[in-house]
């Protein structure tokens, strides 16, 4: 990662730290990521020079990690290695979720349920709230766009609650704060199991 986006990982982790010890060990989070650590989700990995990390760099309150981290709970898909990974192509139409295996599968299932609330692509942008930020909605299914367009929206939920990130990342999810809270236990922990796995492996390189 470049020095500004260690800086902001630095900043998430401070603030994890308490958040974690506090209320974060749930029954629901830890099936959740014993499930992603089975399919490999939390393997090292390296996003420098990557969209989430170009992304991540224009909205300095998140990280490269913590983008990708919501993009597999948004859209994660095992590949054929049994590894855990977001899947671009990925709708949900009105609570029903698809993968296509194909990105013209996706426009073609997109056009067919025109007209309909739709979440798009890596970190499900929804067409009903957020389709007005492109010129038109197979954009969403364009990976860097979806991407800029998913740190922007999670940026704005942040800012809206300063100092409360459990309610900003919660808020990228759902208004209702039952729900949002749920949703950013299952984010904030698998975002630590990514950052830890990404140190010993940066360590195992000193």
């Amino acid at each position: 990662m470049t020095r500004k986006s260690t800086t902001g990982a630095r900043s998430l982790k401070r603030r994890l730290k308490g958040i974690l010890t506090r209320d974060f060990i749930t029954t629901a989070s830890v099936i959740a990521i014993g499930l992603a650590l089975m399919a490999g989700a939390a393997k090292p990995m390296d996003l420098q020079g990557t969209a989430w990390q170009r992304a991540a760099e224009r909205h300095p309150q998140i990280d490269a990690f913590m983008l990708y981290a919501i993009a597999l709970i948004e859209s994660g898909r095992t590949d054929q290695q049994g590894h855990l990974r977001p899947w671009p192509w990925a709708l949900n139409v009105e609570g029903k979720p698809y993968f296509p295996a194909t990105k013209q599968d996706a426009l073609d299932l997109l056009s067919s349920h025109a007209g309909k609330s739709i979440d798009l692509g890596l970190l499900q942008v929804n067409t009903r709230w957020h389709g007005h930020r492109v010129a038109a909605l197979p954009a969403l299914l364009e990976p860097e766009i979806n991407i800029e367009i998913g740190a922007a929206v999670l940026d704005e939920a942040l800012s809206s609650a300063p100092g409360d990130l459990t309610t900003g990342i919660g808020r990228y999810h759902s208004s209702q704060p039952r729900r949002g809270r749920r949703y950013a236990r299952h984010v904030l922990t698998l975002y630590q199991h990514l950052m830890h796995a990404n140190e010993k492996q940066e360590e195992r390189h000193d």
